[in-house]
């Protein structure tokens, strides 16, 4: 019996690996590269989330409504984008700068002292969870490109939208001049 369970184990290891998924895809999936430097890019609809901030930029923490996402992420790089509306982007989708602080224009994001720790062999859906843990969990603390994240100035948004609990104003996003199917590279 126990060279069975071991037979079992090791097909199971086998299945498994980065950025394989456990079964079906998940439905925020949108495209996976498993090459030697794979990457995985999905899609988050709008949604409620807590959002932290440091201290000096006056900026309460909490709970915050915050538009649909579209990430890119890599074993140690996190790229964010932001999407209009509600519905699962398509390779025409334009994409727009994330409307957050940390984040240069590329959509690279600063991740500061947050520890990485994506092991290589991470299942897709645990490698997309640590990355939105990462991101939502970290404090954002600083801008990187002038506070021109939004059309208005980054932080002053998040404070007014922190102290009103207002949906994020979609008017707000600003495009930067990507589509999701340049993302695929």
């Amino acid at each position: 019996m126990s060279a069975l369970n071991e037979l079992l184990q090791a097909t199971q290891e086998l299945k498994g690996g980065y950025l394989k998924s456990r079964g079906i895809l998940p439905s925020k999936v949108l495209y996976v590269n498993y090459g030697t430097n794979g990457y995985a890019l999905w899609y988050t609809p709008p949604k409620e989330t807590n959002l932290f901030f440091v201290d000096s930029l006056n900026i309460p923490s909490g709970k915050a409504k915050v538009p649909a996402m579209v990430w890119k992420a890599s074993a140690d790089k996190l790229m964010v984008y932001a999407v209009k509306g509600k519905t699962k982007p398509n390779g025409q989708t334009v994409l727009h700068h994330a409307p957050y602080l940390n984040i240069y224009n590329n959509g690279n994001v600063c991740m500061g002292t947050v520890k990485i720790d994506i092991g290589r062999n991470a299942c897709l859906e645990d490698f997309m969870s640590q990355w939105e843990n990462y991101f939502y969990n970290s404090y954002f603390s600083h801008s990187i490109n002038g506070g021109s994240s939004t059309k208005t100035d980054t932080k002053e948004l998040w404070r007014t939208l922190m102290e009103t609990g207002k949906d994020f104003p979609l008017d707000e996003l600003r495009k930067n001049g990507l589509t999701l199917k340049q993302l695929i590279i």
